[in-house]
């Protein structure tokens, strides 16, 4: 099951404030804990380094103001969580909601470009799990959600081997209406 900007896993219609401007639609709560639960695998833990095993890294690369990290703090409350935001305002609300461990004013696209940078260092490891709610359209570009998903999935170590990307994507795509 999925849930989609219109309604929640209910179907119940859900009404809230829009950014026209950035695409920006606020993830509802059962969406965002229906999304990590059905990503989630038994050996994630809490997100907790055990043994020899790293810390889980989570990225959200389309943050906005943060409606999807409580249900990923929920599921995986000692993970690493990178939370990229590009509207000023809403990185202000990320980094004072204290759910992200780094906080990134950014486009996703630039984002990426940084990361192609960064795994070149020793320091870098790739994220373990990516949720996200992509912009659906942007202006001149509308198809921005399959671009962001692209993007994410192509660029070279951003994820792990057998990392996880979940991302809510428009209806269509999964009923066809």
């Amino acid at each position: 099951r999925v849930g989609f900007g219109g309604g929640g896993m209910s179907g119940d219609r859900i009404i809230f404030d829009r950014d026209d401007t950035l695409s920006f639609w606020p993830t509802p709560t059962g969406v965002a804990e229906e999304l990590v639960y059905i990503t989630m695998c038994p050996g994630y833990g809490d997100g907790a380094a055990g043994g020899d095993a790293p810390q889980v890294r989570v990225l959200e690369p389309s943050a906005g103001e943060g409606h999807m990290l409580p249900a990923i703090r929920d599921q995986l409350p000692r993970a690493h969580v990178t939370a990229v935001e590009p509207n000023p305002r809403r990185v202000d609300r990320l980094r004072a909601g204290g759910l992200a461990d780094e906080v990134h004013a950014s486009t996703m696209e630039d984002y990426l470009g940084w990361v192609g940078c960064a795994a070149l260092g020793a320091d870098w490891r790739p994220f373990d799990l990516i949720f996200m709610n992509p912009p659906f359209t942007l202006p001149g570009r509308p198809l921005a959600w399959a671009e962001h998903v692209i993007a994410l999935w192509e660029t070279p170590h951003l994820m792990e081997q057998f990392g996880m990307l979940a991302a809510v994507v428009p209806r269509i795509i999964m009923t066809g209406r």
